[in-house]
């Protein structure tokens, strides 16, 4: 028996900051199973394209996960799948138009965070689970939620992980040896009527706080059904000085 997936995406840019300044990106595509978020990081240039380029780019094709070769490495996979998306990320910069500084600066390649999930929909045991696996790169967190339960938040697990240099995934090519040898991979297994959500840094750290405090914050991002009801819950949020001002990415897949 086949479990049915059920998704809602949410996103909203800093607030003070128009629409066109959001720099994170998240890409669903059910029927294949695989989610991805990236948060591209604003110091860097063009990093917008790149978190776009590297969710799009895991959902085509998400090697670093599982190769097509046995002998190949986590880095060798991880090096396959960036290179294509560098290269597109390359072409896509209108170079000639840039002043020099903002050349130089450009070269250097935009950077951003990155988790990619891949959910198996299929039974893998008599038991009626299915597998999931993950690879994460940087401070975007997966919660997996059991029996109304956290049962799994990966990479990071405390809102005291969290802190101002992640390790970030590179549009640069030479600047990309810390996340081939560092990126974490993870799997499991899940159930129909389990949970999983999926946030960029500032989420992820206050729904680990709420945790934390005894609450459980999947109730309150499962029950939303609209971009304005999150919208209207990060302006809460913010006021209540419960998270910090950031753009805010989520996605909340429901199973049954």
């Amino acid at each position: 028996m086949v479990t049915e997936l059920h998704t809602h995406g949410f996103h909203v840019a800093k607030l003070g900051n128009t629409p066109s300044e959001y720099e994170d990106a998240f890409t669903v595509d059910i029927e294949a199973g695989r989610f991805a978020i990236a948060d591209g990081a604003t110091e860097s240039c063009f990093a917008r394209q790149w978190a776009q380029l590297l969710t799009t780019g895991f959902l085509a094709n998400p090697h670093c996960l599982a190769g097509t070769g046995r002998r190949k490495t986590r880095k060798i996979r991880i090096s396959e799948w960036l290179a294509p998306l560098q290269s597109a990320w390359q072409k896509g910069i209108d170079w000639e138009t840039l002043p020099w500084y903002a050349r130089e600066k450009t070269r250097r390649g935009a950077c951003a965070t990155f988790l990619g999930l891949v959910l198996d929909n299929k039974p893998a045991s008599s038991s009626g689970s299915a597998r999931w696996q993950a690879i994460a790169i940087g401070d975007c967190v997966l919660f997996h939620i059991q029996d109304n339960q956290l049962k799994t938040a990966f990479p990071l697990t405390r809102s005291s992980d969290f802190g101002i240099s992640p390790l970030l995934i590179c549009s640069n090519e030479a600047r990309n040896q810390a996340v081939v040898n560092e990126a974490r991979v993870r799997k499991g297994e899940w159930y129909p009527s389990d949970l999983f959500v999926l946030c960029t840094d500032a989420l992820a750290q206050w729904f680990l706080a709420q945790w934390e405090a005894g609450t459980k914050p999947w109730s309150v991002l499962s029950s939303l059904s609209s971009q304005e009801e999150f919208e209207k819950l990060v302006i809460q949020l913010c006021n209540e000085h419960s998270v910090r001002n950031d753009d805010m990415t989520a996605i909340v897949i429901s199973t049954r």
